[in-house]
C-alpha cells in the first residue's frame, strides 16, 4: 500500500474474516513508504499472530509485492491491493478451483465496485461487471493475460519459474499474465471468489488509471511481448485476445473521432442551410410519424445488436459473482457515458506510447 490510512484496515480485517483455517493464512502487510499516518494506523496489528507488517522505503508496488512474496514459505500466495476487501468465501472458492483443477497455476476473482455512489462509480460498476463474464470466458479459452491486483492467487511455483514481479511500465499484474502465457502456465477465474474494490471518484482520477492501464497494454504488447502476436504456440491468444484487444483500443479512438467528424458537418450543413433559407421554427405532430421512414441501415443495426449484446454479458456477469440480475443505474450509466469518455484515455494512451512518454501511478 502507499497512503492508504482511510481503507487499510478494512482490507486486513477482510482477509482476517476468510472463512478458512486460521493456521493456514497468513497477512503479510507492506507499507510502500507511505507519507500519511498509514504506519501508525498499521501499529494496532503488531502484536497479532496472523500479520505479519513490514515498512519499507517507497519503490513502487512490484517491489513492495516481492518484498512479500520473499518472506512466505506458503504453497499458494495472493495479492490483494489496499482499497479492495474481500468476501469471506472467496479464498475457499479459489482454493477449490485449484483442486479442481491442478494444472492451474493462478485464479483470478469476481471484482466488482464496492458500493459506487456517483455517476462514475456507478458507470465502472457497469464495466466491472462486463469485466467479471469477460475474465470467466478467457479462463475457459486459456487466453486470460492479467492477474489483477485485486486477490489473483497464485502458486509459489510460478515466481520461481518465471521470476517475481516487473515494474512492467507501471501494470506490473499485465505484464506478469503475459509471462505466465508465454511460459505456457495456465490461468483460472473463480468468479463467484468475490472482491469489492474501490473505484476512482472523480474524471481526472478516473482517467489516470484508465490511460495507466491502456498504456501498460501498448507498451507491453507493442515492445515487450510483440512475439506473442500471431504466435502458432499461443493461437488464441496470439491471433485472437491480443490483436481483438489492439483493435479495441484504436477501434474505439477511430469512431469516435468519427462521430465527432459527422457531428461537425452535419452542424455545418444546417449551418449553410439556416443561412441560405433562414430559420423556421418546426411543425411536428405525433400522426406525421411513420416508421417506414425510420434509418434502417446496417450501422444503426450493428450499434443496436452491440447494445443488446453487451447489456445481457453485463447481466450475465452479475450472475456470475452471485447477484441478481437485473437493469440498474449502474448499467445505464454505463451504457450513456463509456464511449463518450473512455476514447479520451485511449487516445492520450496512443500519444504517451508514440512518443515514449512515462506513465506514472499518480
Amino acid at each position: 500500500m502507499w497512503n492508504e490510512e482511510r481503507t487499510v484496515v478494512g482490507t486486513i480485517e477482510s482477509l482476517l474474516q476468510l472463512d478458512y483455517p486460521k493456521d493456514k493464512l497468513t497477512v503479510i502487510v507492506v507499507n510502500d513508504g507511505s507519507t500519511d499516518t498509514t504506519a501508525e494506523v498499521l501499529q494496532r496489528y503488531d502484536d497479532h499472530p496472523q500479520v505479519t507488517v513490514i515498512h519499507k522505503e517507497n519503490g513502487g508496488k512490484h517491489t513492495a509485492v516481492n518484498v512479500a512474496i520473499e518472506q512466505s514459505n506458503s504453497e499458494l500466495i495472493g495479492c490483494l491491493d489496499a482499497d479492495s476487501f474481500v468476501d469471506p468465501s472467496a479464498l475457499k472458492e479459489i482454493v477449490y478451483e485449484f483442486t479442481r483443477n491442478p494444472s492451474l497455476s493462478a485464479v483470478t476473482p469476481g471484482i466488482v465496485v464496492a458500493h459506487p455512489k456517483n455517476i462514475l462509480e456507478k458507470l465502472q460498476a457497469g464495466e466491472y461487471y462486463l469485466g467479471v463474464f469477460m475474465r470467466y470466458v478467457f479462463a475457459l479459452l486459456g487466453v486470460q493475460f492479467i492477474t489483477p491486483g485485486p486477490f489473483s492467487i497464485f502458486k509459489m511455483s510460478v515466481f520461481k519459474q518465471v521470476g517475481t514481479f516487473r515494474a512492467a511500465y507501471n501494470t506490473e499484474d499485465l505484464e506478469l499474465g503475459l509471462r505466465m502465457q508465454e511460459a505456457g502456465l495456465q490461468i483460472g477465474n473463480a468468479p463467484k471468489a468475490r472482491v469489492e474494490t474501490t473505484a476512482p471518484r472523480t474524471f481526472p482520477k478516473l482517467a489516470r488509471q484508465r490511460t495507466r492501464w491502456a498504456y501498460g497494454f501498448l507498451n507491453n504488447a507493442i515492445y515487450s511481448y510483440r512475439h506473442l502476436f500471431f504466435n502458432f504456440k499461443l493461437a488464441c491468444l496470439g491471433f485472437l485476445m491480443l490483436p481483438l484487444t489492439m483493435i479495441g483500443i484504436l477501434g474505439g479512438m477511430f469512431m469516435f473521432f468519427l462521430m465527432i467528424w459527422n457531428l461537425a458537418i452535419s452542424i455545418g450543413q444546417s449551418l449553410s442551410r439556416f443561412g441560405a433559407i433562414g430559420i423556421t421554427p418546426p411543425q411536428f405532430s405525433v400522426a406525421e410519424v411513420d416508421l417506414f421512414f425510420a434509418p434502417n441501415d446496417a450501422s444503426l443495426f450493428v450499434i443496436v445488436t452491440l447494445i443488446f449484446l453487451t447489456g445481457a454479458l453485463i447481466l450475465i456477469g452479475m450472475r456470475l459473482v452471485g447477484e441478481k440480475a437485473h437493469i440498474n443505474g449502474n448499467m445505464i450509466a454505463y451504457f450513456l457515458l463509456y464511449g463518450l469518455i473512455a476514447p479520451i484515455w485511449l487516445t492520450k494512451s496512443v500519444v504517451d506510447t508514440l512518443f515514449r512518454r512515462g506513465n506514472l501511478w499518480r
